[in-house]
């Protein structure tokens, strides 16, 4: 299986005004898409589905790069989450319960 790039972490990669209240409105994230970063805590996966956040961390040449490697063997879901702190993994926010387990 190949490895994932390793990110250079440039400069470019960061933007330094970047919106630390509302970042899912303005669009402007701690890092930009100059290269694919990703943060598996920011993907849940259910089955053969696995569902990805923008955040501070994972950029969308990120959650893409994910989808390409993957092909076939997994649908790619982008999330939208309004919320003050994304800072907060996907991971922590969502539970997937299979039928029945839940009262």
């Amino acid at each position: 299986m190949d490895q994932c790039p390793r990110p250079r972490l440039l400069d470019s990669l960061y933007d330094e005004d970047f919106d630390d209240e509302r970042p899912y409105r303005s669009g402007r994230y701690a890092t930009t898409e100059a290269e694919p970063t990703f943060d598996a805590a920011d993907f849940v996966r259910c089955g053969r589905d696995l569902f990805a956040q923008r955040s501070h961390v994972m950029n969308l040449a990120g959650i893409e790069w994910v989808r390409r490697h993957l092909g076939d063997s997994y649908r790619v879901h982008l999330v939208e989450v309004a919320d003050h702190a994304p800072m907060q993994m996907v991971d922590k926010r969502r539970v997937v319960v299979e039928a029945g387990e839940a009262p």
